[in-house]
């Protein structure tokens, strides 16, 4: 039976996931800001108000977490990496259902979540509109002009 653990991100989750991120996610973290996977792990966990790890038998597959550009601000920025652990159909299930069980608890805690994702990204795009963001038109963003789509949830500005 399949054991998976749901637990508070420490800095060497970031090494384990890294080398194992699936494609979408390196190319998207390309083109957005030139940051290789390890940076990008790093840098979400450090400017996140809370994140977490989930490993499947014992192995890190996922980091996810929330943080805010600023105090003021009524915006949080959920975020998600992981391994294509999250599209074999023997998890996918199970890293759904924890997404929604999540993103609802985060709604009473911030009125509006707002981040971009890759236009390339088809299943991801699909992942967050099953999760009910909103999910705009593709403007195109970093050095490459890549189509991003900036997707959200809650409060509208």
């Amino acid at each position: 039976m399949t054991k998976y653990l749901h637990r508070p991100s420490v800095e060497e989750d970031c090494a384990l996931l890294a080398p194992r991120m699936k494609k979408a996610d390196v190319d998207e973290l390309w083109a957005f800001a030139r940051m290789r996977p390890v940076q990008a792990l790093k840098h979400s966990l450090m400017y996140s108000h809370e994140s977490f790890t989930v490993e499947v038998d014992g192995q890190v597959e996922m980091m996810y977490g929330i943080g805010q550009p600023s105090l003021l601000s009524l915006n949080a920025i959920p975020w998600m990496l992981s391994s294509d652990a999250v599209y074999d159909p023997e998890h996918r299930r199970h890293f759904l259902k924890g997404s929604a069980e999540w993103l609802e608890l985060m709604k009473f805690m911030y009125p509006r979540m707002v981040n971009f994702v890759d236009g390339r990204a088809k299943k991801t795009i699909v992942w967050l509109k099953r999760l009910g963001f909103t999910i705009d038109e593709p403007e195109l963003m970093g050095r490459d002009e890549i189509p991003f789509h900036r997707f959200h949830i809650g409060l509208e500005s």
